[in-house]
């Protein structure tokens, strides 16, 4: 057997790494510390506890506490200000971002991005939330905005894992594998990842074996994202199918 070398499983391992950019949040618990002195008004949910940490190595952090006994999978935070402005908002899916849900008296943090010549908001507010159980809360539109790009998300594994399947059944060369993913209908962070990973390693063309364990390896860790998301409760197909 061929072994890997140092430079593909570096190679691998920072594409893999590709498919988790979406600034993926800080979920620890914590000591409340750094706050405004004049706190945004939180909704009043109990389930919920959500502070403004202005002053942060990383920059202003909004900062969600699940107080519920159940892990939080999801979450949808709109920020509004006094103003006329039209809220905004900030969505986190631990499925999404393939992070640990939120246990109980853990947090997320996320980042707020003050705009130049903007106060900071002066509200938030949780508008819709679903828990590892199934349980939601919160607004039918915002629920359904959560369990459509799950489903999106569900759909575009599907299609980068028919694709490594194909071609490790046909025993594709790294060319055919990039020319399947140049006729890819859509983009996604785990095509990129593959293609990015097979274009920085030509030599995988006289390595067959070598390409073969490269492409399960990665095929693996599509697989078991796919498992999860697809095990999420409560069944998002159901829901969308009810709305």
């Amino acid at each position: 057997m061929i072994p890997f070398t140092a430079k593909l499983f570096a190679s691998m391992l920072a594409v893999l790494l590709i498919s988790l950019l979406f600034h993926a949040p800080i979920i620890a618990p914590r000591k409340p510390a750094n706050l405004l002195s004049h706190l945004p008004q939180s909704s009043g949910e109990p389930n919920f506890r959500v502070e403004l940490h202005s002053l942060t190595e990383h920059g202003p952090q909004i900062v969600l506490t699940n107080l519920s006994e159940e892990p939080l999978t999801a979450c949808f935070l709109r920020i509004s200000f006094w103003t006329k402005e039209k809220p905004s908002g900030i969505f986190w899916d631990a499925f999404i971002q393939n992070v640990p849900p939120i246990a109980k008296d853990a947090d997320v943090s996320m980042p707020l991005r003050p705009v130049i010549g903007k106060r900071y908001p002066d509200k938030f507010e949780v508008a819709a939330a679903v828990w590892a159980d199934g349980t939601t809360s919160g607004s039918p539109d915002e629920l359904k905005r959560i369990f459509s790009i799950r489903a999106h998300r569900a759909a575009q594994l599907d299609r980068i894992i028919t694709l490594a399947q194909t071609g490790l059944q046909q025993e594709w060369t790294r060319e055919q594998y990039l020319d399947a993913l140049a006729q890819a209908s859509s983009v996604s962070s785990e095509a990129y990842a593959l293609k990015s990973t097979l274009e920085a390693n030509p030599n995988l063309d006289t390595k067959p074996r070598t390409r073969q364990r490269t492409i399960q390896t990665m095929l693996d860790y599509y697989t078991r994202q796919h498992d999860a998301l697809r095990q999420s409760k409560p069944d998002f197909q159901l829901f969308m199918n009810r709305t």
